[in-house]
Formats: structure tokens, C-alpha cells, sequence
């Protein structure tokens, strides 16, 4: 059993674009720092950032005892609780990094709007920054494992388990991405064809990529969100769920749909069939601050998508 298949991308993929964000309290923070911070520059807005990095970070962390059987099976317990020990380490080492990106209590009580006096400028964290950390994770593990001559189980020492009937598994065309670089490539021209048109910028930071075989070939194509703000000279935005199959020659565009909503957290729920996470606008909610949480399904078929009533695919 390799490494690779212990960690898998669904791990590395927690924040998904990340922003595939975990859970509600998590997309709530995300999307509270979006709305309040999009486009500043200031003392309260990067210490709000680093809470947000924070909170992306310790919920990374709940999720390290996801591999725990397959680790013990594979490795035992001290296997294990090496993992955890890696895993948590790393996890305290870029949570010092970002509280070093803080601006001090006096920036922030005296002057939080404006302009933080160092240079550099931190980021909100993003499914790349997971795939890293993932790598940091696996290269760790398996260099202590090296030192210590840990060597997976082999079929005889590895103990059998009782069996129990398996529910019936859902189909999501789980693929892992090849060829970033051609990809990166088709978005940024498709969001550009649009922008040339409507005008606008996309907010890169709110965009989402999740991995699936969209036409059955057995190759990773993709499924895009992505935002574009700005429309017009308007402080309006919109997002939209793309498609792109994967060829030799790098990605194509395929198709899209406008997005109800402000969106994020792509899930594979069944073969061709995708669900997101969306807030909407309550009837006393503010323009800016969308409270009313819902699941929007999706499926894809014949080059076009098409919205699902709310019963009609049970997820996950």
C-alpha cells in the first residue's frame, strides 16, 4: 500500500479551491472576510485574514484521523500517532506563520484602516496550499517511517476484519488531476472571453477546481467555480460552474452555468451528478451578507448542465 493511496486527494482537497470549505461555520468565515475585506489592503483585514487562515487550518487538523484505519492496518498504532504527531507539527508550524503575518495590536486597535507597514502581503489559503501541504505530510511520513524501518504490513500480519455488508457505493468519477499548467491555461482563457465581453475581474480567491471523468473516457476532467465581479462598473458579481475535458493536447472548455447565490464547496454526489453549497439572501439579511445555507445539484450530461429539484439525488 503506497503513501499516495493512504493520503488521498479528498484530504488534500479540504478547502478545495480549496475552497471546498469543510462546513458552514468555515464557508461562513471565508465568505465573511470576502465580503468585508474583497479588494482591502488594511490592518483589520489582514488580521482577519490570519483568523480566517487560522480556522482553514485547525479544520485540516480535524481531519487527520480520517486515514486511521488504513494507517493502523498498514502501520500499526505507532504508524499512526507518527502520522498524527507529523501531520499536527506542520499544522502548528504555518499556524506561527501566519500569526507572524498579523499586524500589531497597535495597528490594529488605532490603525485598523489603514495600510499595514510591511510589504508582503498574505493570501487566503487555497486547494494548492493543501495539495503542498499533503506533499509536505506524505515526504515527512515517509522518511521517519525510512529512519525507523517501518515497513507496511504484509497481508499475514495485517488483522482481518469482521465482515459487514457494504452499503451500496454512489459512483463520483473520482480522478486526480493531470497537467495543472494546461489547465490553469483553458480557465484564464474562458474567464477572459467573458470578461473581454461583460467586462469585470474574477475574484481568484473564490475560484474551485474538483477533479471527475466527465465523459467516461477514464481521464481527469474538471469541474470549475469561479467568480466575476464588477460587471459594468457595478459592485455586483456572478459565479459560474464550468466544465473541461481533458485531451493530450491539454483542456477544452465545455459548457457552464450561472450559479444562484454565492457558492463554493463542489461535491461529487453520483456519476455526472455535483452538488455546491449556497447562501442566499434571507428576507432581513443586508445585501453583502447572504445568511440563508442551502445544497444546489447539478448534473452534467450532453455538454450542458441542469439543475436538480432539492429531493431528487440523496448525497452522501
Amino acid at each position: 500500500m503506497t503513501l499516495p493511496r493512504l493520503l488521498p486527494l479528498s484530504l488534500a482537497l479540504l478547502l478545495a479551491g480549496c475552497g471546498a470549505y469543510s462546513d458552514f461555520k468555515l464557508n461562513n468565515a471565508v465568505q465573511d472576510y470576502k465580503q468585508t475585506c474583497f479588494g482591502q489592503f488594511t490592518n483589520s483585514c489582514e488580521s482577519k485574514l490570519v483568523d480566517t487562515n487560522i480556522l482553514m487550518l485547525e479544520s485540516l487538523r480535524s481531519h487527520l484521523s480520517d486515514e486511521k484505519d488504513e494507517l493502523t492496518q498498514a502501520f500499526g498504532d505507532d504508524g499512526y500517532e507518527r502520522f498524527l504527531n507529523i501531520g499536527n507539527g506542520l499544522i502548528d508550524k504555518r499556524i506561527e506563520q501566519q500569526e507572524s503575518l498579523r499586524p500589531g495590536w497597535f495597528s490594529r486597535w488605532f490603525l485598523g484602516e489603514g495600510q499595514p507597514m510591511r510589504g508582503n502581503r498574505n493570501t487566503l489559503l487555497n486547494a494548492g496550499d493543501m495539495v503542498e501541504f499533503r506533499e509536505a505530510l506524505i515526504q515527512a511520513f515517509a522518511a521517519q517511517l525510512k529512519a525507523s524501518g517501518n515497513a507496511p504490513r504484509t497481508a499475514e500480519e495485517t488483522p482481518v476484519p469482521a465482515v459487514v455488508p457494504e452499503a451500496p457505493a454512489i459512483e463520483t468519477n473520482a480522478v486526480a488531476l493531470n497537467n495543472l499548467p494546461a489547465l490553469e491555461a483553458a480557465i484564464e482563457a474562458r474567464v477572459a472571453s467573458e470578461i473581454q465581453e461583460d467586462g469585470g475581474a474574477e475574484y481568484q480567491d473564490a475560484r474551485e477546481v474538483l477533479a471527475a471523468d466527465l465523459n467516461g473516457d477514464g481521464h481527469a476532467d474538471a469541474l470549475v467555480l469561479y467568480s466575476i465581479e464588477g460587471q459594468g462598473g457595478s459592485n455586483r458579481a456572478y459565479q459560474t460552474l464550468a466544465a473541461f475535458y481533458a485531451s493530450p493536447e491539454g483542456y477544452s472548455y465545455q459548457g457552464s452555468t450561472v450559479v444562484s447565490g454565492s457558492a463554493s464547496d463542489i461535491k461529487a454526489i453520483g456519476a455526472n451528478l455535483f452538488s455546491l453549497s449556497t447562501l442566499t439572501l434571507g428576507d432581513d439579511d443586508p445585501m453583502c451578507c447572504p445568511s440563508v445555507e442551502s445544497i444546489v445539484k447539478y448534473r452534467w450530461e450532453s455538454g450542458s448542465f441542469t439543475e436538480l429539484p432539492d429531493d431528487s439525488v440523496a448525497t452522501q
